[in-house]
Formats: structure tokens, sequence, C-alpha cells
């Protein structure tokens, strides 16, 4: 688990000074066995299927059509990708229970969170979902 703190400076002003927010962010690591090549993963969104029909670069899974309609993949190495992201896998990401997430695979490491505000049930969320993700995936 990671939890990163983040500094952005508000355009809006107060008592002309630049309001400072620091919000703390949740993010947790895993180690994979498979190498997956560079992989995103995050759900799927309108603009995502319209553009997929004009330019098909997302990963489906033909025998997975909850995991494809659910979840948006794009891949650098497909075979990687396919071999890795087997049946296990894919099952423990849709029990994601976070709606706002993103998943990046650089070959071996995952890091799974996102940009909001740290909260005690989303840590809970990710450390679950990586204890699930390494006891289940070979």
């Amino acid at each position: 688990m990671l939890f990163t703190e983040c500094q952005s400076k508000h355009i809006g002003h107060h008592h002309d000074k630049a309001v400072t927010y620091t919000p703390y962010q949740t993010w947790a690591l895993a180690y994979l066995k498979h190498d997956f090549g560079r992989v995103l993963i995050r759900r799927e969104t309108l603009v995502d299927k319209i553009i997929e029909l004009i330019h098909p670069v997302e990963l489906d899974f033909a025998e997975d059509k909850a995991f494809s309609d659910t979840f948006y993949m794009l891949v650098s190495d497909r075979q990687k990708a396919i071999t890795g992201a087997d049946r296990n896998f894919r099952n423990v990401v849709m029990d994601i229970r976070l709606d706002d997430f993103v998943i990046e695979i650089v070959e071996h490491t995952l890091i799974i969170g996102n940009t909001h505000a740290i909260s005690a049930e989303k840590a809970t969320h990710l450390a679950e979902f990586v204890s699930r993700l390494c006891t289940t995936c070979d």
C-alpha cells in the first residue's frame, strides 16, 4: 500500500494568496508472475465505446463479454496481455468495488488507485484487491 501526498494550487485566491490543497491518495502495488507488457485498465465509458467503433484499439475477450463490456483495456503486447489476463485475473478485477480507479501494469508490476483523496474504505478495498489477486492468480 502507498499513501502519497499530492500538492496542487487552485486558481482561486483567498485574501490575495493562492490557496494550496494537499490531498493524500491511496495506491496499491502487486508483483505479478506473468509478464503483461504494458497495460491500462479502467472502467469503460460511453465515449470509449463510441471511439471503439472508429478506432478499435482495446483488447476484448470474446469468451468474457461481461469483462469486455465493463472495462477498457489498452495493451502494448496483445499476446502477453491475453496470457496474463486469464479468467482468474479478470474475475478479480470484476470484483473491484470502486467506481473510479485505474490499473497500470508494466511487465510484472501492477499499481491500482485513483487521484481522489484518501479514505479508509478505499484503502481497504485496494488491500483486498491486491491480496485476492496475489492468492488467486498464478
